[in-house]
C-alpha cells in the first residue's frame, strides 16, 4: 500500500470516529438532557440542547466527508477547526457567567487577561 492511500484510510477512520462519538454525544444531550443537567449542575435545559443539536450537524457533516470517495481534507480541518472555534468561545462566556455568578469580583478586567502576551510582567504584592 502507498503512504497516500494509508493516510486517506487514517482519515476516513479518524473522522468516523470523530462522527460517531461526536453524533452519540449529540443524541444524548438531545435525547436525555434533563439527568445531564442535573449532573453538571444546569437548571435550564436549554445549554443541553443548544450543545446537542450542532453536535449531531457536526456528526453529520464528519460522516457525510468521510463517506465520499475522496475524503475532503481541507473540509476535515475546517470542520474540526470551526467546532474547537465554537468550543472556545462558549467556554469563555460560560466562564465569565460562572464568575458572575459566583461573585468573584466585578469584572472589570478584560478576558483573557492582559498580561497574557504582554511584555511587562505582572505586578505581585510588594
Amino acid at each position: 500500500m502507498s503512504t497516500s492511500s494509508d493516510r486517506a484510510r487514517l482519515l476516513r477512520r479518524s473522522l468516523q470516529t470523530d462522527g460517531i462519538a461526536s453524533g452519540l454525544c449529540g443524541v444524548v444531550l438531545l435525547v436525555d438532557a434533563r439527568p445531564i443537567s442535573v449532573l453538571i449542575g444546569l437548571a435550564d435545559l436549554s445549554v443541553d440542547r443548544l450543545v446537542g443539536a450542532p453536535l449531531v450537524l457536526y456528526a453529520a457533516a464528519l460522516l457525510w466527508n468521510a463517506a465520499r470517495a475522496e475524503v475532503s481534507r481541507g473540509g476535515a480541518v475546517a470542520g474540526v477547526a470551526a467546532a474547537v472555534l465554537l468550543f472556545l468561545v462558549l467556554e469563555v462566556v460560560g466562564l465569565n457567567r460562572l464568575s458572575e455568578a459566583a461573585g468573584w469580583g466585578a469584572r472589570t478586567e478584560r478576558w483573557p487577561p492582559r498580561t497574557i502576551g504582554s511584555r511587562r510582567p505582572p505586578r505581585g504584592p510588594r
